[in-house]
């Protein structure tokens, strides 16, 4: 097993990709705890989410503004304006948490590309995402496209929920690999300093035989607030992330 000592060392850089007109809130504070977790840089990746893009091309495009009630005119102009105040908002968020917190950071901006295409672009070793969206104006909903690009990313990727992700309650799904060595040694990093009564909120959880289904029961039973995936088997991964996906829960998948 990988001391949490290596592991720290390992995660030199973390990224978190977002679209700032539709981003959750509990985004930046997971990333920047991390980045002081880990000793790491934090990079901040400005996407844009596709949908929203394809939809100011188009001469029908409309979108509800929640403060009036009204369908208002949805072009690239109306796109752009959209992006600039949350963008400048983040941009100071994350400058004054870089200030309070003492960590290292950047932003990058990625204008027309997919929350992928700009992941691609990053070295980072842990990218951090967000597991619901609200684009459009409406209500939080899991975003299928993170979740499956999540499933499939071979690097480490840590999903948010709209949730704050706190690490007083920590459950690790691992299996005898590589990748579940790594989940446990990030896992005793993250719950270093807690004391003794750390131990009461930090289960693991074998996942040589166990079906999907009956691993996701353990962890809702359990209820963490941080789940750690370890799984050398990417179908089980995504099964696990099939049926955990509504259950509010945080993430962190270990490559």
């Amino acid at each position: 097993m990988k001391s949490p000592e290596r592991t720290h060392r390992e995660i030199r850089k973390i990224a978190v990709a977002f679209d700032p007109s539709c981003a959750a809130p509990a985004l930046l504070e997971a990333a920047a705890d991390l980045a002081v977790s880990f000793g790491a840089e934090l990079e901040a990746l400005f996407v844009e989410d596709s949908d929203m893009a394809r939809l100011s091309q188009l001469p029908f495009g409309r979108i509800a503004r929640l403060s009036s009630g009204r369908m208002e005119r949805f072009d690239t102009e109306a796109r752009l304006s959209m992006r600039a105040g949350p963008a400048a908002r983040y941009r100071d968020a994350l400058r004054r948490l870089a200030e309070a917190r003492r960590f290292a950071y950047s932003v990058r901006e990625f204008a027309g590309l997919a929350l992928a295409q700009a992941a691609n672009e990053s070295t980072a070793e842990l990218l951090v995402v967000s597991s619901v969206t609200g684009k459009f104006g409406g209500v939080p909903v899991a975003d299928e496209e993170a979740i499956q690009f999540a499933a499939v990313l071979p690097r480490s990727v840590l999903l948010v929920s709209g949730l704050p992700v706190r690490t007083e309650r920590l459950c690790v799904v691992g299996d005898d690999s590589e990748r579940g060595d790594h989940a446990n040694a990030i896992a005793d990093r993250l719950a270093a300093g807690r004391g003794p009564a750390a131990s009461d909120g930090f289960q693991r959880i074998a996942s040589d035989v166990a079906p999907a289904s009956e691993i996701a029961a353990r962890v809702r039973d359990f209820r963490p607030d941080l789940v750690i995936v370890g799984l050398a088997d990417a179908e089980r991964i995504t099964g696990l992330l099939d049926i955990l996906k509504g259950a509010g829960l945080s993430l962190l998948i270990v490559r």
